[in-house]
């Protein structure tokens, strides 16, 4: 007769008798893009879905080398970062409530496209039972007042160099096998090797939209 583990049909039965919370909040949207100007005329709504009352944190973080193997974010959290910051940053939600998220910058200009995540994280101090919680992550694209896509071609070596220099992430795409990615998009200041047995006629590079951009 095979042996039942007790400690995990105990888990089991916890888990099943006591309330969970999986979603606890919805945020809306989860995506934005604006200028300085316009990107504070928009709101992020939190709304709290659950019968508790939900304490609600937001955390700002910059995103550094978007869409390279070295992404990163980082923490915004001193006053010689806050190109963008948010209000409130802490709040609480009753049951059915919604609060909106102002999004706030500073009155420097954004010269190149700039993004940033902002987490809503939710919590309460009171529920008994067992509560999993999921944050939300909103992507905020800063983007300067006036577009400029450019890029240019440079030859290094056995490879060439592909380089954004416009103010607004580029997408490529490439027909050359010799190529790890058939698509990808870089960013203002960002480059990119491209081995030499591929042609550039082979890549086209466009914007978001599929505009072709000419060199």
């Amino acid at each position: 007769m095979r042996q039942i583990n007790v400690s995990l049909v105990l888990i089991i039965f916890m888990a099943l008798a006591i309330p969970q919370s999986v979603e606890a909040i919805s945020v809306s949207p989860m995506d934005m893009e604006g200028t300085v100007e316009s990107i504070t005329t928009q709101t992020i709504k939190v709304s709290n879905n659950t019968k508790y009352d939900e304490y609600v944190k937001v955390l700002v973080y910059k995103i550094l080398n978007p869409g390279m193997p070295n992404q990163k974010e980082s923490l915004v959290k001193n006053s010689n970062q806050l190109e963008l910051t948010v209000y409130p940053k802490i709040f609480k939600l009753s049951p059915n409530e919604t609060e909106s998220i102002r999004i706030i910058t500073s009155n420097k200009t954004v010269t190149n496209e700039t993004l940033y995540r902002v987490r809503v994280i939710p919590g309460n101090s009171f529920d008994a039972g067992l509560t999993v919680k999921v944050s939300y992550g909103v992507l905020v694209r800063l983007i300067a007042n006036k577009d400029k896509y450019a890029f240019n071609v440079n030859k290094n070596n056995n490879e060439f160099i592909l380089s954004n220099t416009g103010n607004r992430r580029i997408h490529v795409q490439s027909e050359c096998k010799e190529l790890d990615k058939s698509e990808f998009r870089l960013y203002p200041n960002q480059k990119i090797p491209i081995s030499s047995k591929c042609e550039i006629s082979e890549l086209s590079v466009m914007t978001e939209s599929g505009r072709i951009i000419n060199e």
